[in-house]
């Protein structure tokens, strides 16, 4: 077994996502080896490839400024800006808007509703990944080309794995 568990709804919006911008990473504290393992035990490091980076891979704690330019560097970008930053966390997502770099916050719990007026610019909220793929809509100009319900599933008959 593994401590951390990732929920349907984020394999799906991490496949969806893979699928439609340049590139996905995934940016951690957690140490290379253990989100590694992670990864491929949920059968997801197929989607992020050599797009794992994590303080232990960059030397330098996330959110610190270094933490985030390695990351441009090696996705060979020109600035901060032009990332996207998917989080769960205020301490450690939310500050990479003060370096330009776009950000929602997955807020399932509802806790960063209430403080929304004190997040930095930049930083959205979101309460379901239904959410977060349309903010990756809106911040990366995508056509908005499948339907998506409220529970963030998009449906689609001919795949025969509705969940619902």
């Amino acid at each position: 077994g593994t401590l951390y568990a990732v929920r349907p709804d984020m394999r799906e919006l991490i496949a969806w996502a893979a699928q439609r911008v340049r590139a996905i990473a995934i940016a951690s504290n957690q140490r290379q080896t253990t989100l590694l393992k992670l990864l491929r035990e949920h059968g997801i490091l197929e989607h992020f490839g050599n797009r794992v980076f994590t303080s232990s891979r960059v030397r330098h704690p996330k959110p610190s400024r270094r933490f985030f330019q390695t990351i441009r560097r090696s996705l060979g970008l020109r600035h901060v800006s032009q990332l996207g930053l998917v989080g769960n966390s205020l301490e450690n997502d939310a500050p990479a808007a003060y370096l330009g770099i776009r950000t929602v916050i997955l807020d399932r719990s509802g806790s960063v509703a209430g403080l929304r007026a004190s997040l930095p610019a930049g930083v959205r909220a979101a309460s379901s990944t239904a959410e977060v793929r349309q903010w990756i809509i809106d911040v990366c100009g995508l056509p908005a080309d499948e339907p998506v319900r409220k529970d963030g599933d998009t449906p689609n008959a001919a795949d025969g794995n509705d969940q619902t």
